[in-house]
């Protein structure tokens, strides 16, 4: 799981330098993985779809621009992809959710940059409209930012749109139900309590990478010990 690729600010814990991520994706390269998308997962685990040896999903949260200049650029160039959650009313725009907390305001996809990612390969799902926490809002409001946001999301990208990431890591069961009655068919979380895929579709588990994350640290943390020990360790 990551959120922005770029060098320049060090001490945001959300910003994962840019050699830092050079080095992981050619590690995954170097031991056999393949990325996939989060559609590829859920018809695995609802269809039966045979996926690759040693499967692997990157995720990127908000849409920072540098996805556009140089992350996919990468990921297309060794034949891997990934999957981008947008915040649909900021396309274009910049970070606004993170101003008065020390971090800096980056550009953020546009729309237009999105549908040129989509067309060579990447996927994309809804981080809502505002970026705003679900939980805690109206049933009337919740409904919006899951609906709304997916219906834009396909009318760009002219695709349906299977997958969403909950803002903040913020939900419960209200924001769960709601998340699917709009249409999705899974999501993603971090503190996940589930043990396994099968076990809760809207509550897919992300392993957050660290900006000084060493490559025995990331190969530690996507090993399958560790996510089983993830699993158990919210029980």
């Amino acid at each position: 799981m990551y959120h922005g690729v770029r060098d320049g600010e060090s001490g945001n814990p959300w910003v994962m330098p840019w050699l830092n991520f050079q080095k992981q994706v050619a590690a995954l390269r170097r031991w056999g993985y393949t990325a996939i998308h989060l559609r590829d997962l859920v018809m695995h685990i609802k269809g039966g779809m045979v996926l690759p040896h040693r499967p692997v999903i990157l995720t990127f949260d908000d849409g920072f621009a540098e996805l556009y200049d140089k992350v996919f650029p990468l990921l297309f160039g060794i034949q891997f992809t990934g999957t981008v959650f947008l915040p649909m009313d900021h396309l274009g725009k910049t970070n606004a959710w993170d101003k008065g907390k020390g971090l800096a305001q980056a550009r953020l996809l546009s729309a237009a940059q999105a549908k040129e990612l989509k067309k060579h390969g990447a996927e994309f799902g809804s981080h809502g409209l505002t970026h705003r926490a679900l939980t805690g809002m109206p049933v009337k409001e919740i409904r919006r930012e899951t609906g709304e946001s997916k219906k834009k999301l396909e009318q760009l990208i002219g695709e349906r749109v299977v997958s969403f990431a909950h803002p903040y890591n913020a939900w419960d069961e209200l924001t769960l139900a709601l998340t699917e009655e709009a249409g999705y068919e899974c999501a993603v979380a971090i503190d996940s309590p589930a043990r396994t895929m099968q076990d809760n579709l809207f509550l897919l588990r992300r392993v957050y990478m660290k900006p000084d994350d060493s490559l025995l640290d990331f190969r530690r943390k996507i090993s399958i010990p560790y996510l089983r020990w993830r699993g158990y360790k919210k029980h």
